[in-house]
């Protein structure tokens, strides 16, 4: 019999918790928005541009880019920012979306 009552307890706090938890707005787990532009024409090469893009990543592969050849690869990127402009790309560019999936600025929330 108290077993009985200590496992209704028991359930009674788990249900509470999970009623509790799922009040909580998603945005509470969320991660910071960038700030900052993913810059590619960079006195760097693409290194910042690229770790940026890379802190955003969905999975577990890193995207990659070649200065020399001028190629980008985005690998599950979900990328927003509240700068104007998301990317900044030089004008002769390979661009590969491998599950890229989102890749907003502020300019385009605002519409």
């Amino acid at each position: 019999m108290k077993t009985k009552l200590f496992m209704g307890k028991i359930l009674t706090v788990v249900l509470t918790l999970c009623m509790v938890v799922s009040l909580v707005p998603m945005s509470a787990f969320a991660t910071a928005e960038a700030t900052e532009t993913a810059d590619f024409t960079a006195a760097d090469g693409g290194a910042a541009a690229l770790a940026l893009l890379n802190k955003a990543k969905t999975g577990t592969e890193d995207s990659t880019w070649d200065n020399g050849s001028k190629t980008l690869v985005l690998k599950g990127i979900d990328f927003t920012t509240a700068a104007t402009t998301a990317l900044k790309l030089l004008t002769v560019l390979l661009l590969f979306l491998q599950t890229a999936r989102k890749i907003k600025s502020q300019a385009e929330t605002q519409r």
